[in-house]
């Protein structure tokens, strides 16, 4: 009799594991949908410029969600001419749902940064054919200076 209750209880602590198990797997792949991402990488501005970084969701038919990510960092010195940024701050967005023929974006001040500070935007997305345009510009005349078009890696 006592080796039929043991047999019972390994038994069912057994199934209860396993049950916990599957269940984790479940939540850890539905925390993670925004798999995909571009960012500026660091960038050095002066007062009178401007970082923009803009996801378009383009002509498709899918909707996705994305966020952005604003990042600080402050210069710690530069010995041998390589400088060298820690992070000082950042912020991320919540997700959000970009539509067909729809465009967010998201910008950084050059006036917002100190002389020994840099910033970087990125975007996360849950698809790669969000398309990404990431633009510095006069912040008085709003000229452009420069335009990469980038491409969303996982």
């Amino acid at each position: 009799m006592k080796r039929r209750i043991t047999l019972s209880v390994a038994l069912l602590l057994s199934l209860v594991l396993v049950s916990l198990m599957q269940s984790d797997a479940t939540v850890e792949a539905q925390n993670n949908p925004l798999r995909y991402s571009a960012g500026t990488g660091l960038v050095t501005l002066t007062p009178g410029e401007k970082l923009h970084l803009t996801v378009n969701a383009g002509a498709g038919d899918d909707a996705f969600a994305v966020r952005f990510r604003r990042t600080r960092y402050i210069k710690t010195g530069c010995p041998d001419g390589v400088c060298r940024y820690v992070v000082q701050s950042q912020t991320t967005t919540p997700a959000m749902i970009q539509t067909p023929n729809q465009s967010s974006k998201l910008d950084l001040m050059g006036s917002e940064l100190g002389t020994n500070e840099a910033g970087s935007i990125e975007v996360l997305s849950s698809s790669r054919n969000a398309e990404v345009t990431v633009q510095i510009s006069d912040a008085v005349t709003g000229q452009t200076k420069s335009v990469l078009i980038a491409l969303l890696l996982p």
